[in-house]
């Protein structure tokens, strides 16, 4: 039975790295699934973490400089905001903060997204590179919700291209994230 298991495990993996993982030159990235050429910023985290597990630190370095470079926002406020579209009159932070967003491509959500940052911060610290500085920003953004979990999002947003809306209020995956990235700061009051 084990063998059947140990069978299938390879067949999934070799599909991954053949059908989900581009190389380009000397950079490599994951796309969302077989048929969909949509990257985001999910995909090359923990495609990271699945070729660092695997062994293929070299590759998994090159998904991870990618997604550093790629999905990068930096500078970021939390500001109020009565407008329909992009409601929030709960929370407002200057920052700056620096994170990720979610995907690439016209028309993609132009948000700093806690639990994909958290993500990032987790793959960084799998191959050994310095977390300190998207740390402290996680840290800065859960120190907006005291006794709550972390904001989902910087803004609210709504991508009909994308069919995804983030919110500026607390959120559960969010918090998971942070505490598998290994936070040290209190999340939850």
């Amino acid at each position: 039975m084990a063998n059947t298991y140990f069978n299938a495990a390879n067949k999934i993996s070799a599909g991954i790295e053949s059908k989900l993982l581009v190389h380009t030159g000397s950079t490599a990235y994951f796309i969302e699934g077989l048929g969909d050429n949509v990257q985001s910023l999910d995909a090359d985290a923990l495609g990271t973490l699945y070729l660092e597990s695997h062994g293929e630190n070299t590759v998994a370095q090159e998904v991870l400089a990618y997604a550093t470079s790629a999905f990068a926002l930096s500078g970021r406020s939390i500001v109020d905001s009565s407008d329909a579209a992009t409601y929030n009159m709960d929370y407002a932070a200057r920052g700056p903060f620096s994170g990720f967003k979610p995907y690439l491509g016209t028309g993609a959500p132009n948000v700093l997204w806690t639990e994909g940052s958290a993500e990032m911060q987790l793959a960084q610290a799998s191959l050994g590179q310095s977390t300190s500085v998207l740390k402290a920003s996680l840290n800065a953004i859960a120190s907006v919700t005291p006794g709550d979990a972390p904001l989902q999002a910087d803004q609210t947003v709504t991508s009909v291209a994308y069919g995804e809306e983030y919110h500026v209020w607390p959120a559960a995956a969010a918090g998971a994230w942070m505490l598998l990235a290994g936070h040290t700061a209190p999340l939850f009051g």
